[in-house]
């Protein structure tokens, strides 16, 4: 996904898998915005997609698994994968 720009994606729904969004809303790497355009703009195209912004944490934070916002990333992705994949 890096390099593509969420506002041009300008193809159809039918070509994108279910997507879930961690993002930190303190991440200085990749701004939040730019998942937040990509899921508004997924949506717009009614595929299926969940955005979820964790205030304070910054890029990689899902990495550290023993945080509270960490952990909660981990469930959230098993919890995506197990109703997808089941």
């Amino acid at each position: 996904y890096y390099g593509m720009d969420a506002a041009n994606v300008g193809i159809e729904e039918k070509r994108f898998s279910p997507m879930l969004l961690l993002h930190g809303d303190a991440d200085k790497t990749i701004t939040w915005m730019n998942s937040e355009l990509l899921a508004q703009h997924l949506k717009e195209l009614h595929a299926p997609v969940e955005f979820v912004l964790f205030p304070g944490e910054g890029h990689g934070f899902g990495a550290d698994t023993t945080t509270k916002h960490g952990a909660d990333a981990l469930k959230r992705t098993l919890a995506f994968l197990h109703q997808r994949l089941d």
